[in-house]
C-alpha cells in the first residue's frame, strides 16, 4: 500500500519536472534556436528524471552508440523514455504516438527537435508520417524507435517488431543500432504508470547494422535479424544484472552507486 502511494508521487514528479523543464525549453528555443534547444534539453530531461527517480544504470557498448542511426530498444516500461533519452547522442530524435503531441509544451518542444509524429491506428498514415519526417531529419540526426509499437509486460516478452525502424533506416541510408536493456520492469511493468523503486537497469549496445544491402524483397528475413540480435542482447543484460544480484546477495551495493552523467 505505502510502496503504490510513493509510486504514485514519483509518477506525479515525473510529470511536474516534464512540464517545466518542456516549458523551460520551449521558451529557450525562442532564443537559441529550437534545434539546440531540443539538443540539450532532451538529454537533460532524461538525466534529471532518472537522478530524482535514483534510477541507476550499466550500460554495455558505449562506443556503439554513435550516430547517425536508427537506436531501436525493447520496450518494457514507461522509464524507458527517460533512459534512452539520457543515454543517447545529442542529435537524436524521436518516432513518437501523435497523442504525445498534445501534452502543453511537450509537443512544442519535440517538433522543435524533429520528431516525428505517427497514428499508430492508420497504418498507411503512419508510413506517410515517416517518409516526411525521414525526408526532413536534420544532417546527421538520429531517430529512436521502439520496434514493437508498445510497452509489453513480463508474459508477453519480446513482441514482434513492427516494419518502421527498417524503413526509416533505408530510407534514410543509415544504420540500424540495437539495445537490449533490462531491469526495467523493476520499477515500472508493461502498461503500469506507477513507478517504484527497483534495481539498476542493464543495458548492452549492440554493433550497427548496416541496411545498405536490404531491400523490400527480403523484409521479413531482415525484422528476424533484428529481432534475433535484440533477443541477444536482452539476454546477455539480463545474464549480467541477475549475476550482480546474486553475487551481491542482495541490491545494498547499489546505494552508494552516483549517478553520473559522465558514464553516460
Amino acid at each position: 500500500m505505502i510502496e503504490n502511494i510513493l509510486g504514485t508521487f514519483r509518477t506525479a514528479l515525473c510529470m511536474i519536472l516534464t512540464f517545466f523543464i518542456a516549458l523551460f525549453a520551449s521558451i529557450s528555443g525562442l532564443f537559441i534556436g529550437g534545434q539546440r534547444a531540443w539538443e540539450f534539453w532532451r538529454e537533460a530531461w532524461g538525466k534529471t528524471i532518472l537522478f530524482f527517480l535514483g534510477v541507476k544504470m550499466k550500460i554495455n557498448g558505449m562506443e556503439n552508440l554513435k550516430g547517425p542511426a536508427v537506436f531501436i530498444m525493447n520496450h518494457e516500461s514507461v522509464i524507458d523514455i527517460f533512459t534512452i533519452a539520457a543515454i543517447t547522442p545529442k542529435k537524436t530524435t524521436f518516432v513518437s504516438k501523435k497523442e504525445v503531441a498534445r501534452f502543453p509544451f511537450v509537443g512544442i518542444i519535440m517538433r522543435m527537435g524533429g520528431c516525428i509524429f505517427i497514428d499508430r491506428s492508420n497504418t498507411r498514415s503512419a508510413i506517410e508520417s515517416i517518409k516526411e519526417g525521414v525526408e526532413e531529419r536534420r544532417e546527421n540526426y538520429s531517430i529512436i524507435v521502439f520496434p514493437e509499437g508498445t510497452r509489453s509486460n513480463a508474459e508477453q516478452g519480446l513482441k514482434p517488431f513492427k516494419k518502421g525502424c527498417m524503413h526509416i533506416a533505408m530510407a534514410a541510408g543509415i544504420p540500424i543500432v540495437p539495445i537490449g536493456q533490462s531491469g526495467a520492469r523493476t520499477l515500472a511493468s508493461g502498461k503500469s504508470l506507477v513507478i517504484k523503486k527497483g534495481s539498476p537497469i542493464y543495458f548492452e549496445i549492440g554493433e550497427p547494422i548496416s541496411t545498405d544491402m536490404w531491400n523490400l524483397e527480403n523484409t521479413e528475413k531482415q525484422m528476424e535479424l533484428l529481432q534475433e540480435e535484440v533477443k541477444n542482447l536482452i539476454a546477455k543484460a539480463k545474464t549480467k544484472r541477475e549475476k550482480a544480484l546474486k553475487d551481491r546477495g542482495n541490491e545494498d551495493h547499489f546505494k552508494n552507486d552516483n549517478f553520473s552523467t559522465k558514464a553516460l
